[in-house]
């Protein structure tokens, strides 16, 4: 073979092998494994599905509202509509698996990063418990335009421009495990009075706390402790088993009885 074709056949299958690679560019890089692909069986809810071996997957970089919480429903649809039946391609990064032993992924469609595409359309929000990967500043910026626009999470209350935080406290001084109340929040209502009753408050993650009968006239505040205590006419306890704030990085969601939000704060890697 003349070497001049020789070099152009060289050239090509080098191209050619680019192109490869950059059409897996979106589903594995730095550090990501692609796995096999496989056909997703069933969806349990907006966050795992079980795919045709019988594991069930966790989708990674995101939190789903649980079972009966305010649009769980419609994200465990969404989720269904995406990938229920499909054949998907699942990355994964870090640990392969969570406590609940299942498996922690990336999922594709034709290339889309459902995970992705579900905080988006503001039906999930961002959440890395073990910190931040590669994919999590675009995670974060497609949770931005779903805020943007008040899609399903991020529909905002009637009540957002009355509640406001004056103090957050998430790390403790000294051990937070000996000192449960060091982490603690405040609420104040500079409109007219607002009762809080199921109200919930919750982390980045599954920590969910439901406010009983609290009446805040205007200019009063409420100061949430993550510690044990009897609960007064302006505090309240959380009786939590462990701390609730994670230190290095967490978020705060204040969500009034209909599930839309009042009020949202993050700090360390989450920060907006």
């Amino acid at each position: 073979m003349d070497r001049r074709v020789q070099l152009v056949v060289m050239l090509v299958v080098v191209l050619g092998g680019l192109v490869v690679a950059e059409s897996y560019a979106g589903q594995s890089s730095d550090g990501a494994v692609l796995e096999e692909v496989t056909v997703v069986e069933s969806v349990l809810d907006g966050d795992t599905v079980v795919v045709e071996s019988g594991e069930r997957v966790r989708l990674l970089g995101l939190d789903a509202t649980e079972t009966g919480e305010p649009y769980a429903e419609e994200a465990m649809e969404r989720l269904a509509e995406l990938v229920e039946e499909q054949t998907v391609t699942l990355v994964a990064i870090g640990d392969a698996r969570d406590r609940y032993d299942r498996l922690l992924r990336y999922i594709y469609v034709d290339g889309v990063n459902v995970n992705r595409l579900l905080v988006e359309e503001g039906l999930a929000t961002v959440y890395y418990p073990a910190g931040p990967d590669q994919y999590m500043e675009a995670f974060q910026a497609a949770e931005g335009e779903a805020r943007e626009r008040g899609m399903y999470l991020w529909e905002r209350s009637p009540a957002a421009d009355c509640i406001t935080i004056t103090a957050f406290h998430w790390d403790a001084p000294g051990d937070d495990r000996f000192n449960m109340n060091g982490e603690n929040v405040t609420f104040r209502n500079r409109c007219d009075t607002v009762n809080m009753e199921g109200w919930t408050v919750s982390d980045a993650g599954t920590k969910r706390y439901t406010f009983p009968e609290t009446v805040l006239v205007e200019n009063r505040s409420v100061t949430l402790y993550s510690g044990d205590g009897i609960d007064t006419e302006n505090k309240r306890f959380w009786d939590a088993s462990r701390p609730v704030w994670n230190n290095d990085g967490d978020r705060l969601f204040l969500r009034d009885g209909e599930g839309t939000l009042v009020a949202h704060v993050a700090y360390g890697h989450y920060h907006e």
